[in-house]
């Protein structure tokens, strides 16, 4: 997966694009890829993996849910964003956890079944996150 993202970054901002039937071939490949993600998530999802850590899982989820738009939104200000832009900075760190992170977890030796109920969590309380985060950016600038 770094290999790819690696290998992504430098096709980007080398101005490569794909051209003809190699460029819808990718793109059908791409659409397809965040359904497969989710599909192995929901694969691996247990709903009381959700509860078997509460202290762990209520920690990451404030850490990724609450600091992170607090952090994005902190920054976002360092650099003297307003308006729109700020609310994009408080969605990026209101969002998710993403379903290649459960990939991740799985190929690293993690614990993919905390992983998939962390998903799971954050994908539903994001719900309330976003919202809120778009309305401090909003006080702020």
């Amino acid at each position: 997966m770094i290999i790819a993202c690696s290998a992504g970054l430098i096709v980007n901002f080398a101005g490569l694009a794909p051209v003809g039937f190699i460029g819808d071939f990718l793109d059908i490949i791409g659409r397809g890829a965040l359904g497969i993600a989710l599909m192995c998530v929901g694969a691996g999802l247990n709903l009381t993996a959700i509860s078997a850590k509460p202290g762990l899982m209520a920690a990451s989820l404030a850490m990724k849910l609450v600091a992170g738009p607090a952090i994005f939104l902190g920054l976002g200000l360092a650099f003297g964003l307003t308006g729109v832009h700020l609310a994009c900075m408080a969605i990026v760190g209101a969002s998710p956890s993403p379903p290649a992170a459960y990939v991740l977890t799985r190929e690293m030796g993690g614990d993919p079944r905390f992983m998939a109920g962390h998903i799971t969590a954050s994908t539903i309380l994001s719900a309330l996150a976003i919202p809120a985060a778009l309305a401090i950016a909003n006080m702020l600038g």
